[in-house]
């Protein structure tokens, strides 16, 4: 009987032990954890780095390029889609990035002619207003642009055309720039070659066939999402992937009011800076009135993207 007590006492202990040293990994896997979120509150691992499987079967290692992932609030964008932005700065990626996409230069340009800037030696800003879906704040901003006589571009989507012609005139006949924004504003690292195609040339047809203007050579992706192969195939297609340097947050943002949009986009905005907003915020449309008038008061001279680049 003694040994059995001994056998027992011992596989107790023994069992002890192994629960202690759990408890023990299970602190240390918690901290880290928590470390981590710290370092990157926005709860993804930097770059967002991973292997990508096109439909024609084929395997490629792909840099998304999305950044560091932030909150996104659903119906904020003007896309109408659920989806992450990337952060402003450098184009969509970490200091920490590695993989087949050269990091950007100081000017803001990366590979396949993708342009996250203009000259920082020119105190031009392009303001440029994504739309994808609620059209309602649109007459708003057009008018604010008009009342300071400034031109912007905006990125449309194929279907936003669709349901807004009469919109798409007015941008038109306000001297604004149309740039491609595909045509249903998925994402295209998720498409094979045909279907990237499909979504631009599509949107392409329609803005040409309401305006007479074609939306080359000026893109947008949507949700900043692209590598290697979408920025090529933008290339072959004709268009340059148009990136920004100052995102105003109207679409990440469902707190946000038009007093943070404006301080934030004059405490981002310098020399050569492509500012992102969409035309589907309202507190956009309400901010753009006192921004425009104190980026003009600050000498900045508010330009399309093609007029800031020179390259229409």
């Amino acid at each position: 009987m003694a040994k059995r007590k001994t056998g027992g006492s011992r596989a107790i202990s023994a069992f002890g032990r192994a629960l202690g040293f759990i408890v023990l990994a299970l602190v240390f896997a918690g901290s880290a954890f928590l470390l981590t979120c710290q370092r990157n509150p926005r709860g993804t691992g930097g770059e967002n780095y991973r292997s990508s499987t096109t439909k024609t079967g084929q395997v490629a290692r792909t840099g998304q390029l999305e950044g560091a992932r932030r909150p996104v609030v659903r119906g904020a964008d003007s896309s109408g889609q659920t989806g992450d932005h990337p952060q402003e700065g450098s184009p969509g990626m970490s200091e920490t990035h590695r993989g087949p996409m050269s990091l950007p230069s100081a000017s803001g340009r990366i590979r396949f002619g993708e342009i996250a800037r203009g000259s920082a030696s020119s105190p031009k800003i392009a303001l440029t207003f994504d739309a994808g879906a609620d059209p309602a704040p649109t007459g708003e901003i057009l008018g604010a642009l008009a009342k300071h006589h400034v031109h912007a571009t905006f990125f449309l989507t194929g279907r936003w055309v669709e349901k807004n012609p009469e919109l798409v005139r007015r941008i038109v006949a306000g001297g604004h720039e149309i740039g491609n924004h595909t045509y249903s504003h998925k994402r295209l690292t998720q498409m094979d070659a045909a279907e990237i195609a499909d979504e631009i040339e599509k949107t392409d047809r329609l803005v040409m066939d309401l305006t007479g203007k074609s939306t080359k050579p000026l893109l947008r992706v949507p949700y900043g999402n692209r590598d290697d192969r979408v920025l090529e195939e933008l290339q072959r297609l004709g268009y340059r992937s148009i990136y920004w340097q100052v995102d105003s947050w109207d679409a990440v943002r469902a707190d946000y009011t038009s007093a943070d949009i404006e301080n934030r986009v004059l405490g981002m905005a310098g020399n050569g800076s492509i500012v992102l907003m969409h035309c589907g915020s309202k507190a956009t449309a309400d901010a753009l009135d006192s921004m425009l008038q104190k980026l003009i008061a600050k000498g900045y001279q508010q330009v399309t993207v093609g007029e800031l680049l020179g390259i229409q």
